[in-house]
């Protein structure tokens, strides 16, 4: 009994931490006409500092709120803030009027659903839920090209 709840607990613990190390990926309509954006784009687009994407659309930044984790993770790898400090952001750029913070979904199906359907939509998710309806443009951790 004993040998089989460990066995339980360390494949629990290897699914988590499975699940934990998923890469993130921003994703965009395939036809959008964008293949590839540079971390930088990314941030500029997701931080509302950029309102077009590079093929000149106008951009649609989508979030998903669940996973809660996904979220935190994708700002944190991406403009390395916290959340505190995101929605702090968010308030003051929605407040001055300036612009609008990312469409927010309840889910990463969701979120892959809502980019499917729209040509300017960008969004993130874990690789794993990426599907053929969406094209990846950056993974979030590997290294960009100089």
């Amino acid at each position: 009994m004993r040998r089989a709840l460990s066995s339980l607990f360390a494949a629990l613990f290897a699914a988590v931490a499975l699940r934990a190390d998923s890469r993130l990926v921003i994703i965009v309509n395939p036809e959008s006409g964008v293949t590839r954006l540079t971390r930088k784009e990314a941030e500029d687009i997701f931080m509302g500092r950029q309102k077009r994407l590079p093929s000149g659309l106008v951009a649609l930044p989508v979030e998903g709120l669940v996973p809660a984790e996904t979220r935190l993770r994708f700002y944190q790898e991406l403009v390395h803030l916290p959340m505190p400090e995101v929605r702090a952001y968010w308030a003051r750029m929605y407040f001055s009027g300036q612009v609008q913070p990312p469409r927010q979904t309840q889910s990463g199906q969701e979120t892959l659903e809502v980019v499917a359907a729209n040509k300017g939509a960008i969004g993130f998710l874990e690789m794993d839920k990426a599907d053929r309806r969406v094209r990846v443009v950056l993974e979030l951790g590997e290294q960009e090209a100089p």
